[in-house]
């Protein structure tokens, strides 16, 4: 301990004395501390954090692909949303959802905000409820009884005041009346920077269409499923439904595949992001 002092004691006095140098070394030390600290929290958030959602692991996207048209990732159509809940052994289910826009015309001038249409299913798939009432009900999700909407916390606040009474109340959205039937929690956003979400309420009467590919799809594994198998059972499906809808899917080298939310979310960046932390690391 002694000897320790003593070396500490020795390095202030040369650090006196050397004015210039010690500068140049807080700095040098200062900038290193800080890029690591800066480039770790964002790995940290983006990469090591797990996703905030229940059983993260668990989720998967799952996309189309129609190879001999040079489309590696394509969007749903709803006829085949059907085909996939029904056929699939992988999965204990899937919820389908598009994002988009409304004018909100309630409490105040009208806004432009960003609202997502989305299956009843998609909240108990995440493992997310409503901070005040209830999100959306199966029966809520289907045409005619679609007319309720969830609000986004920042929005609750921002625009009505956090009033815990405006569960219960309409709000307008595009000159549509909707009932305001749950708050979500502080922070939840998805599919992207939504402020409102309505049912998708897909018309099981109009599925002729099966060109039509404009859903997203979300969905959770069964336990102990794998990715591996996970594939399998959608190659499957995929290989059903062009025996049986030929003129839509034969010889376009259409099928269909799982990723992985975290690995959709980060897959791109994570390379670029570890080469950073390496390199500033090496800095320091």
């Amino acid at each position: 301990m002694e000897n320790l002092l003593n070396d500490a004691r020795y390095s202030i006095r040369m650090l006196r004395k050397h004015p210039g140098f010690t500068v140049v070394a807080v700095i040098a030390l200062a900038l290193g501390i800080g890029a690591n600290s800066a480039i770790f929290s964002v790995v940290d958030a983006v990469l090591l954090r797990p996703l905030p959602f229940k059983d993260p692991a668990g989720l998967v996207r799952i996309w189309g692909k129609i190879d001999k048209a040079g489309i590696p990732k394509n969007w749903i159509s709803e006829p085949e949303l059907l085909d996939i809940k029904e056929q699939s052994q992988a999965f204990e289910d899937l919820a389908a959802y598009q994002t988009g826009g409304a004018n909100l015309t309630s409490s105040g001038d009208p806004v432009r905000v960003n609202m997502a249409s989305v299956n009843a299913s998609l909240f108990p798939i995440l493992g997310i409820q409503a901070s005040l009432g209830r999100t959306f009900l199966e029966e809520e999700d289907s045409p005619g009884r679609d007319k309720v909407v969830l609000v986004g916390n920042a929005l609750w606040r921002s625009r009505f005041g956090a009033d815990p009474t405006l569960v219960g109340k309409t709000i307008g959205l595009s000159g549509t009346t909707y009932t305001v039937i749950g708050i979500m929690p502080a922070g939840f956003q998805f599919p992207e920077q939504d402020e409102l979400w309505v049912p998708l309420a897909i018309d099981i009467a109009n599925l002729e269409n099966r060109g039509s590919h404009g859903l997203e799809v979300v969905a959770r594994l069964k336990t102990g499923v794998t990715p591996p198998q996970a594939q399998a059972d959608l190659t499957n499906i995929a290989a059903t439904l062009e025996q049986r809808y030929p003129t839509n899917y034969a010889n376009s080298g259409w099928g269909l595949y799982p990723v992985s939310m975290l690995d959709e979310l980060v897959g791109n960046i994570r390379p670029p992001l570890y080469i950073l932390l390496g390199a500033v690391g090496f800095v320091l």
